[in-house]
């Protein structure tokens, strides 16, 4: 079964988890959640140990790593890590990007003749971390250059293709090439060793491959998805640019990647269990705050019931900085100023996030 939680609030979705779960029937076996980052793994053990006192006997797992672990289960020949992971593909980019770049006269043959070691290596990194991502969520693309189909994608696809040709080669295992047959044993259930229960917390993204995956295993197991949603109404419909009653403009223009997520989830036929929603309305009258209770019920304001924001309110802040170095300085700053003014603030209810780090 798969089943969909949701709130607006971290703290809540946390708890929500804590809600619903229940023990497994071998207590040695470990509690297999999925998380986007190392970031949210650290909070979540450190939500559960609030509530419980002790958060022990989780695995905590990426998504591309238990993808791979369960291919592990299948092919226990493969190795630990692909091949063809973004970090060990760079060596592999970097010894046959040369060769392909000349025979193909590729467009980007120039900038690797001009460049020195240190750019060599940045552009094989970067190309490595594109076919990566062709892995992720092109993986049609790349399993039809196995086989010299050639897509009609521009002037790149010709060296790409022959690179991705020489790097992979006939038998190099990765995730597209394994990912198909892996779906329909698991869905025959001819998968050996999966755990009890599957948790997904907090991601606010997957790649359709994994998604199926997900389908897939919920077919035979119990999957719960954790989900962060801003607005307890749906907002999967929204397009970018819309306002009016229903559409709120925040969303839609900066929520293009939750809105697919939150279309997608739904579209899976994801169960909602009674109790599933956890939203909050927030119990402040700042500026942030009016902002997330219009998100999560999806009104919009007209000018007439626009807020006047006190001089007080710091809730929401725009910093321009002449450097990066001045941003940093600004951060502190502003910190530190948090800590003084509200001394019940501690240090892991800070996020602090970057674009472009």
């Amino acid at each position: 079964m798969l089943n969909l939680y949701q709130s607006n609030m971290l703290d809540a979705l946390a708890r929500l988890y804590l809600a619903v779960r229940e023990p497994s029937r071998d207590p040695l076996e470990p509690e297999t959640l999925l998380v986007p980052s190392h970031g949210m793994q650290r909070w979540l053990a450190f939500a559960i140990a609030r509530e419980q006192g002790v958060a022990a006997n989780l695995d905590f797992q990426l998504p591309a790593a238990f993808t791979w672990n369960l291919l592990l289960r299948l092919h226990p020949d493969l190795p630990r890590r692909s091949p063809l992971d973004r970090e060990p593909m760079v060596w592999r980019v970097l010894r046959e990007l040369p060769k392909v770049l000349a025979e193909e006269n590729a467009p980007v043959h120039h900038q690797w003749q001009a460049a020195d070691a240190r750019g060599r290596f940045e552009l094989a990194w970067r190309v490595a971390d594109v076919f990566d991502q062709y892995l992720v969520y092109r993986p049609d693309w790349v399993l039809g250059w196995e086989k010299g189909r050639c897509f009609g994608l521009g002037v790149d696809e010709a060296w790409q293709g022959s690179l991705w040709q020489r790097i992979a080669g006939r038998d190099a295992p990765h995730r597209a090439r394994l990912m198909k047959d892996f779906l329909h044993r698991a869905a025959a259930g001819e998968v050996p060793g999966l755990p009890e229960r599957l948790g997904i917390f907090g991601v606010s993204s997957l790649p359709p491959f994994v998604w199926e995956l997900l389908a897939t295993l919920g077919q035979r197991i119990e999957v719960d998805v954790f989900l962060l949603n801003p607005s307890q109404e749906y907002w999967g419909q929204l397009k970018r640019g819309e306002s009016g009653e229903g559409a709120h403009p925040l969303l839609a223009s900066l929520g293009q990647q939750g809105r697919d997520f939150i279309a997608t989830v739904v579209a899976s036929g994801a169960n909602e269990p009674v109790g599933s929603a956890a939203f909050v309305a927030p119990a402040q009258d700042t500026l942030l705050a009016t902002l997330q209770a219009d998100l999560l019920t999806q009104h919009v304001r007209a000018p007439e019931e626009r807020i006047a924001v006190r001089d007080d309110d710091d809730s929401v802040q725009v910093h321009v900085c002449h450097s990066a170095l001045r941003e940093m300085e600004v951060l502190h700053d502003q910190l530190l100023q948090l800590f003084e003014k509200h001394p019940d603030l501690n240090p892991d209810d800070v996020l602090v996030m970057c674009s472009d780090i």
